[in-house]
């Protein structure tokens, strides 16, 4: 069976006028139906399975002559008797035969609409076509239509359209008789509905006033961007408003309109949402912002721009910004942020930074992206327990800023994740924030003098190589190398052959196995007047080997002023060289200082005043 769909053949008169000649040619009986071969030139079944003699056709009456009058495949089935057949008895209205319906063509293209679609049919019936009932089904299903006698012969059924529906249409009269003829033709029902919102455009018979957007129709909220949302002719009739989806071009939100967010909203790259001051946005459930394009909020001392929850007090009541792009905000408070997850997430793969001065940022984490983050006298109060208040791989500069924790074990302040954050942090306070600063060592050389109060220590993250001059002075608080978890064959610090670490008044507390490793190719360590141990509480996952310093091959080791305890071996020295100036090694069941070979080919180690406590020995 051909298909024809309403944009092409449906659409063209001309198309069907040539068709129709030709199935007229192969109706050699002019009954009204066409042989099997038909199907070639868009013939539809019913088949007349004798071309040539009109008496027979699919809806024939059987009778009893030898012949398969109905074309059923089946001879004299519930026959009558040729001699007891009588007009009134086939058919009361005088004729020989049930109606016989002809698809001639859907009407043209200007009386197809998004609401309708019209085919005109030829009908062969003798009996008023007013009188007759019809029944059209699409795929199955059946539809109500419109009938409309408009010749003695021709009849149009009006459909209901259904958008991207695709399959057979269905049409059946019967007369009085109870004598019916049945046509089918298969259409595709085009997707007027371009933005799939449920609701047809305008100029096609639907009410979608803007059918290129998808939160544009007529129950949608007017939100305040200068367009006509619920298509009542009105744009932005009213000073609440209330948005879903896309924000549309460059919106500019103002403390003029209440401004509530009742789905995910997103913005596109290309545009910038404004916020401006003493605007308060009420985000009214779980939803999130994805930002592609840039924000910027500008709030004021006295009329800051808040961001809060619609639906209650206290964390974990919406879902936060998610941004690929750049934030740019002062005096900005953002409350009622999620759990665990971040309030605010830039993107790590797009070069969007954030800024951030006199801003205030409430449950949640901050998480700057590949563009990094600025920012200056700003406030974070989070309720976190192993999330850090701000994270993020690159270019971090905190400074001036106030860290508060809810409570204090195992809470952070700032995280770097990459082993080059360009960390910046300074004159900053931290107040029950167990750990205020992660980082790399070489990002803790640039962490400057900061008040703490409750606070535990700095964490130097492990496996990352010192492959240049790093230095570690004094900060207030301990620098604890490695992970929580300690892996006994590893070292928390790898000094590499470009690297030269120094220690200068710091308390070091090492998880691992080896705390630090100098060499084999090279590289320096250089403490003084700081105290090396293990962490406190530590136990080992694969063995019982504690190792303070591990020297090797061309690597130097100096240390002055200093104690070294580690369980097993305080000092550890294959190679290289050592001097040690006034140092206290302890605390080592085996020997706290190891030598390769023997410690007299180090002869310098005797001669600065190196002492041992608790036991501990020396090779020699």
């Amino acid at each position: 069976m051909r298909r024809f769909t309403p944009t092409l053949c449906l659409a063209l008169a001309a198309c069907f006028v040539s068709q129709r000649e030709v199935l007229r040619e192969l109706d050699v009986d002019e009954d009204g139906y066409l042989p099997p071969h038909a199907a070639a030139y868009g013939g539809q079944s019913p088949w007349d399975c004798k071309e040539g003699d009109g008496s027979i056709h699919p809806f024939a009456v059987e009778i009893c002559n030898d012949e398969d009058d109905d074309c059923d495949g089946i001879t004299d089935d519930d026959c009558l008797a040729d001699t007891d057949v009588s007009d009134s008895e086939v058919d009361s209205d005088g004729g020989q035969h049930a109606p016989e319906i002809t698809i001639l063509y859907p009407q043209t293209d200007d009386q197809v609409s998004a609401n309708w679609v019209a085919i005109v049919v030829q009908v062969d019936e003798d009996a008023p076509l007013s009188e007759l009932e019809w029944l059209v089904e699409i795929d199955g299903s059946s539809v109500d239509a419109e009938v409309v006698v408009q010749d003695e012969d021709e009849v149009k059924i009006t459909l209901p359209h259904v958008n991207g529906a695709e399959g057979t249409v269905l049409l059946s009269a019967t007369d009085a008789d109870d004598l019916q003829d049945t046509a089918a033709i298969d259409l595709t029902f085009l997707d007027l509905d371009n933005d799939d919102d449920g609701y047809d455009p305008e100029d096609l018979g639907g009410t979608d006033c803007n059918d290129g957007r998808p939160f544009v129709h007529p129950n949608a909220p007017e939100n305040c961007n200068g367009e006509d949302d619920n298509c009542d002719g009105e744009p932005d009739h009213s000073n609440r408003c209330s948005y879903c989806g896309d924000l549309g071009e460059n919106p500019v939100w103002s403390s003029d309109k209440e401004h509530h967010v009742v789905c995910y909203v997103s913005l596109d790259p290309s545009y910038t949402l404004t916020i401006e001051n003493g605007t308060t946005v009420s985000i009214d459930g779980s939803w999130e912002f994805f930002l592609n394009g840039d924000l910027q909020v500008t709030g004021g001392v006295e009329s800051p721009v808040t961001f809060t929850s619609g639906v209650g007090d206290g964390c974990g009541l919406w879902g936060g910004i998610l941004s690929s792009a750049s934030i740019t905000a002062s005096f900005w408070r953002v409350e009622n942020g999620p759990f665990g997850t971040p309030i605010i997430a830039l993107s790590e793969t797009s070069p969007g930074a954030l800024r951030a001065d006199y801003s205030s940022f409430f449950c949640g984490t901050v998480a700057a992206g590949l563009g990094g983050a600025e920012v200056n006298y700003s406030t974070f109060i989070a309720d976190l327990d192993d999330y850090p208040a701000i994270i993020g791989r690159d270019n971090l500069e905190i400074l001036n800023s106030n860290f508060i924790g809810t409570h204090g074990d195992g809470s952070y302040g700032i995280q770097c994740l990459d082993d080059d954050c360009l960390l910046a942090a300074e004159g900053n306070s931290f107040v029950n924030v167990d750990i205020p600063v992660a980082a790399t060592a070489a990002d803790l050389e640039n962490v400057g003098s900061n008040y703490f109060e409750g606070a535990s220590y700095f964490k130097a993250m492990s496996g990352y190589a010192i492959d240049e001059p790093v230095y570690l002075i004094d900060r207030g608080l301990p620098v604890v190398f490695g992970g929580t978890v300690a892996w006994c064959d590893y070292q928390d610090v790898q000094i590499g052959p470009a690297g030269d670490l120094h220690l200068d008044s710091v308390d070091a507390w090492f998880h691992s196995g080896t705390g630090i490793k100098i060499g084999p190719n090279g590289g320096n360590l250089n403490i003084k007047d700081s105290l090396l141990t293990q962490f406190p509480s530590t136990e080992c996952v694969t063995q019982t080997a504690w190792t303070g310093i591990a020297v090797r091959n061309t690597a130097t080791l100096a240390v002055e002023n200093s104690s070294i305890g580690f369980a097993t071996r305080s000092v550890f020295l294959d190679g290289g060289s050592a001097e040690l100036t006034d140092v206290l090694l302890h605390d080592a069941s085996d020997v706290a200082l190891y030598c390769t070979g023997g410690c007299a080919s180090y002869p310098s180690l005797y001669d600065t005043n190196v002492s041992f406590d608790n036991n501990a020995q020396d090779t020699n």
